[in-house]
């Protein structure tokens, strides 16, 4: 009986040793799929006054192959209607902070998204018939953003990206709305 509890106990000590080991294994396997991630994009935005143009970066963490939450930061540009010139200027310039969601459908050779983003667009210049908005604050706002995107693979950690989407930002100052299809093209990596 004394020498059958030594070999219970060292039995016991291999198995919990074992199970310690898969359970460590495991989270390293996961650990691995949590990576940093960023996407920098050019892009166009149509409007019912012409073709705008931006630029955007968004840093964050690839949390699994199908999820990616960042942060971002980009520069904007929107065409208006002068009223009383009758010209159509880029009157607005904004600088947009977001936080940014893709839901990720990865493929054989690419990756399908849905790529969601809010936040808040700074207005840093606006133009207007009499000259510079003394307080050009007073037209920033909210905005939203949403796209439908692929991403293609160029080399082991970079990637072309390509989307198509819907953006609408809301100002503060008589209520602006500027709302416009978006077309992106960047890079991820």
């Amino acid at each position: 009986m004394k020498t059958i509890l030594p070999y219970k106990i060292i039995l016991l000590l291999l198995i919990s040793n074992a199970s310690f080991s898969q359970t460590h294994t495991d989270s390293s396997q996961r650990s691995a799929i949590i990576e940093f991630r960023n996407f920098t994009t050019v892009y166009l935005t149509a409007s019912s006054y012409g073709l705008d143009y931006g630029v955007q970066t968004t840093n964050g963490i690839q949390i699994s192959p199908y999820f990616y939450i960042g942060l971002g930061i980009g520069y904007d540009t929107y065409k208006d209607h002068d009223y009383y010139s009758g010209s159509v200027n880029d009157n607005y310039k904004y600088l947009p902070l977001f936080l940014n969601i893709k839901a990720v459908v990865p493929l054989k050779r690419t990756s399908s998204f849905i790529s969601l983003s809010y936040g808040r667009e700074h207005c840093i210049y606006y133009w207007y018939y009499r000259g510079i908005v003394d307080n050009p604050s007073d037209y920033s706002g909210n905005f939203f953003d949403a796209a439908i995107g692929f991403s293609l693979p160029l080399h082991r950690s970079l990637s072309l990206v390509l989307d198509m989407g819907y953006k609408a930002q809301s100002g503060i100052y008589y209520q602006t709305n500027l709302n416009s299809g978006i077309l992106e093209m960047g890079i991820a990596f």
